[in-house]
């Protein structure tokens, strides 16, 4: 071992001493309900869905947030070109990282859970180790591309689709750097990019305005519609069946659709959506959208800082609101926790509100 590797694996240990130590304080000092023994968020108990604390670290705007696998851990990203880590039991932070040279707009964790991706507009995506205790320390990069890149997310363990502001799609093997699929969209801009085990979905923007929909590989794409209006906030249920994907697309004055989407790549898209969710006021403006883990509760997130809660056990029939979560802060981003027990959303003020079910 060299001397630098010595010196930096030395600094990484002595900073994690020093974390749980802090750790340790805090936990004498502040009485803490484990995480595990919240009850998970349903529409059986939604009402009592509350804040139940508020990160703070970021001096801008939060723009994507991430659970661990093991939903111990929140790691953000934001404009401040900042990557953060919090354990939510204690809501401390553990970590904070600069690893890009402009704004850090979308993160995304590995099914397993063991790697973490960043998206920047200084053109690159960062790959990462997720470590047990949280700490992520960083692996490969992937560059040369010519325009900002705006989304990211894993298809697989080893699998990575990001979206590039010059209209392409690329699918990249992070074990494989120079392995990629580069297919050109057509458009200026993708608003939006959702990802299942099988199917990815881009909502794109002028000059082709419509929502495109393609299989794990990237091939056999579908175009599910053309707009005119932007939908930039598109979202795959946590459930599905055998042969179907439920679908939701939103953004500005169209409202929000639901849509149940053919998974098998021959099967036409459907000309109509199953139904759709009429908003409150047309001026609402959707910024992002998370389910329970159930599936069963849509949580839309706005410009205006409220979260719209719509229970959708049935998507063939009406809608049904539920109580709204309201705060002072346009809200960016928001993920549930993969237990189902914490929801997080993510400011324009830089501050990460956790919201639980207390009963």
């Amino acid at each position: 071992m060299n001397v630098v590797s010595m010196i930096c694996k030395g600094a990484r240990f002595c900073a994690r001493i020093g974390t749980y130590l802090s750790l340790m304080v805090l936990l004498v000092r502040i009485p803490t309900t484990a995480q595990t023994e919240r009850p998970i968020i349903s529409r059986d108990n939604i009402a009592n869905l509350s804040q139940i604390g508020e990160l703070m670290g970021f001096t801008d705007a939060v723009n994507s947030l991430v659970f661990t696998s093991d939903s111990r851990f929140l790691i953000g990203a934001g404009e401040d070109t900042s990557l953060r880590v919090w354990d939510v039991v204690t809501q401390t932070q553990i970590q904070e990282l600069f690893p890009h040279n402009s704004y850090i707009k979308s993160i995304a964790i590995s099914p397993n859970g063991r790697r973490l991706a960043t998206a920047s507009w200084d053109r690159q995506v960062i790959i990462y180790d997720v470590a047990d205790d949280g700490f992520i320390s960083q692996l490969s990069t992937l560059s040369g591309y010519t325009a900002v890149i705006q989304q990211v997310q894993f298809v697989s363990d080893d699998q990575l689709v990001f979206t590039v502001g010059d209209g392409a799609l690329i699918l990249a093997d992070i074990n494989k750097p120079n392995d990629q699929k580069v297919v050109p969209l057509g458009s200026l801009h993708i608003y939006d990019l959702a990802v299942t085990s099988d199917m990815i979905a881009v909502s794109t923007g002028f000059p082709n305005m419509a929502i495109w929909v393609f299989d794990a590989n990237l091939d056999h794409p579908r175009q599910l519609f053309e707009t005119n209006q932007v939908l930039d906030t598109i979202v795959f249920a946590p459930l599905t069946d055998e042969a179907t994907r439920l679908f939701v697309t939103g953004g500005g004055s169209e409202g929000i659709t639901i849509w149940s989407l053919p998974i098998a790549v021959d099967a036409p898209l459907p000309e109509t959506p199953m139904n759709g969710i009429l908003v409150r006021d047309a001026s609402i403006w959707h910024t992002d959208f998370a389910f329970s883990s159930d599936g069963d509760v849509l949580f839309t997130s706005t410009y205006d800082g409220d979260i719209f809660l719509y229970d959708i056990s049935d998507p063939t029939d009406e809608r049904g609101l539920l109580p709204t979560l309201e705060t002072d802060s346009g809200v960016v981003d928001s993920v549930m926790s993969p237990d189902g027990r914490l929801f997080a959303t993510g400011h324009e003020d830089g501050t990460i509100r956790l919201w639980g079910v207390n009963e």
